[in-house]
């Protein structure tokens, strides 16, 4: 006997049985109904119903594809904005003077502005808020220990 195999109580030739032995005592005999090109309307009604099941099943096919299309359209247009430009443009070289006898410690940017950490020779701190196109200085907070 193998392992995922069913060994058999009642050889494969031995007709069935007419009651099911997992129904109630008083269930009546099993039925077998079949299907044939004589019995009519059955034959032209389930030919309609595979037909209705064969659109269904392609109308689902072609929404699938169409998802398909727009996640990827979605995915590229998510990368290309990611990337932003594709070559220099969009970055001009400008210069941006710092206070005399002082360095520039930090810096970050977001967009067109960029935010430099400066700290003097006497070791005060002064965040310059600078337009990275042309240089100039939008705004200056200068940072103070509290009293």
């Amino acid at each position: 006997m193998r392992l995922w195999t069913r060994a058999r109580e009642i050889p494969a030739s031995a007709p069935a049985r007419r009651r099911s032995t997992r129904s109630p005592a008083s269930s009546g005999p099993a039925r077998t109904v079949r299907l044939t090109a004589s019995s009519g309307g059955m034959t032209t009604d389930l030919a309609q119903k595979t037909r209705t099941l064969k659109a269904v099943v392609i109308g689902l096919g072609v929404l699938i594809v169409l998802a398909l299309a727009a996640l990827g359209v979605g995915i590229v247009y998510r990368i290309d904005r990611v990337a932003g430009p594709a070559s220099g443009e969009g970055f001009a070289s400008a210069g941006v003077v710092l206070p005399a006898g002082s360095r520039a410690i930090a810096m970050t940017g977001e967009g067109d502005v960029l935010s430099i950490l400066v700290e003097d020779a006497k070791g005060r701190q002064q965040v310059l808020t600078v337009d990275r196109r042309s240089g100039a200085v939008l705004g200056t907070l200068t940072l103070a220990p509290a009293p």
